[in-house]
């Protein structure tokens, strides 16, 4: 992935000289935000998809699928480079955000004009670049027009509902609303849709996968994204230490942490279910034939149990 993103951007570079006037420095700022650091969970979910679909690593068609797979990077650059000038966050993955960057190389310039208003509007521009150049990354990887026709309405879903759910964040912060039900929504757009199940959906559809594989990995990504966020969520609105990578909780993500954890308050606490008593704690060691009894007896007793963790599993 590291490397596709490298020759992307190398395949830029004369587009980019061309045009002059300080652009080549402020799109080496956008590079080097994109190659610096992250997970890669997107485009790793997406692979995975494709994997998971009958894609083939070593067959002819890997390089592009690999290429638009990465193309989802350049998508989360922009998503991020954008919310840290919403959530006025001043650093990202232990560097300056752009925005910041750019406010302190007009400070120091001495140029005419806010700082913080050039550094904001050269932020958004290089996130609206990163937004079109994941387009471009996706359309000239190479893929046969049939795989491209089945992976636009994954993509174009996919960023349209991102979009959709950082609007309603910053809409239920201004609103005060904390419900669990609009916590819910953001999480389900912003992140479940966007980090795992539109990701999972677009390498599926790169494999030709049939709708029933489709709609099980949408499934499954929607509650593994939604699980995600809910936990990030109430280490925002708790003490819990966060990377030291991560920028700082923000209103939007604390009031989400707020409602996640009345969400929890409110489930009903399960039984507690009695041990039986071949399990129950002996005090001296004991032999090895009536430790292989008790087992016996336990898994005995779990099978006919039917509120045993191995009923519980099948």
């Amino acid at each position: 992935m590291e490397d596709s993103l490298r020759q992307f951007f190398t395949s830029r570079s004369d587009l980019v000289d061309s045009v002059g006037g300080g652009y080549r420095q402020a799109v080496d700022t956008l590079e080097a935000f994109v190659l610096r650091g992250g997970k890669r969970v997107r485009p790793r979910f997406a692979w995975t998809g494709w994997l998971g679909a009958g894609g083939d690593p070593t067959g002819p068609d890997a390089a592009a699928v690999l290429q638009a797979c990465s193309a989802l990077e350049l998508v989360q650059a922009a998503a991020l480079v954008h919310d840290d000038i919403i959530d006025a966050s001043t650093t990202r993955r232990g560097f300056p955000t752009v925005h910041v960057e750019f406010t302190e190389q007009h400070r120091s310039a001495g140029w005419h004009g806010r700082s913080e208003q050039f550094g904001e509007s050269v932020a958004i521009l290089l996130g609206d670049l990163a937004l079109v150049w994941a387009d471009d990354m996706l359309h000239s990887a190479g893929l046969d027009p049939a795989t491209v026709a089945r992976v636009v309405p994954a993509w174009a879903a996919m960023r349209t509902e991102v979009l959709g759910g950082q609007y309603l964040d910053i809409a239920n912060e201004v609103a005060a609303d904390e419900s669990v039900e609009a916590a819910t929504r953001v999480n389900r757009f912003k992140t479940a849709a966007y980090t795992i199940e539109r990701p999972l959906h677009i390498g599926a559809a790169l494999a030709g996968a049939d709708d029933d594989l489709i709609d099980a990995y949408r499934r499954f990504g929607t509650d593994i994204g939604l699980a995600f966020q809910l936990r990030d969520d109430l280490l925002d609105d708790s003490a819990t230490p966060r990377s030291p990578a991560s920028p700082p909780a923000t209103t939007c993500a604390r009031a989400r942490g707020r409602s996640c954890t009345r969400w929890h308050s409110r489930r009903p606490t399960p039984p507690i279910r009695p041990r039986p008593s071949c399990c129950a704690p002996r005090s001296g060691p004991i032999c090895p034939t009536r430790r292989s009894n008790s087992s016996a007896r336990c898994s005995s007793t779990s099978a006919r149990s039917p509120g045993s963790r191995t009923a519980s599993r099948n």
